[in-house]
């Protein structure tokens, strides 16, 4: 039986601590883009990013944790390079955990 996304959030979430741990101001840390509900195959990289993104979806990966997510407001990206990586996110249908 695959584990759902959510399930594996709250695992994260658990072992990450991070309610109590506070990272980089600006950061947000946790679920950053909800994709597919049950997952079968998890993934981890240092950077979120477009092609990331499609080697994990080559892969089969469902639920991709990262260290550096798309969300750090005082450091962040362009809005245009935001959109890529949520249209990217949108079409593999991978969920995006970052800590």
């Amino acid at each position: 039986m695959s584990p759902s996304a959510l399930k594996i959030t709250q695992f994260c979430n658990q072992i990450t601590n991070n309610n109590k741990i506070k990272d980089f101001k600006g950061a947000r840390n946790g679920l950053q883009f909800r994709g597919k509900t049950k997952v079968k195959k998890v993934g981890a990289a240092v950077d979120a990013g477009a092609q990331v993104f499609k080697q994990a979806a080559q892969r089969g990966i469902d639920y991709l944790i990262v260290h550096h997510g798309i969300h750090w407001s005082t450091v962040s990206p362009k809005n245009e390079v935001k959109k890529l990586r949520q249209n990217s996110l949108k079409k593999t249908q991978i969920s995006l955990y970052s800590s």
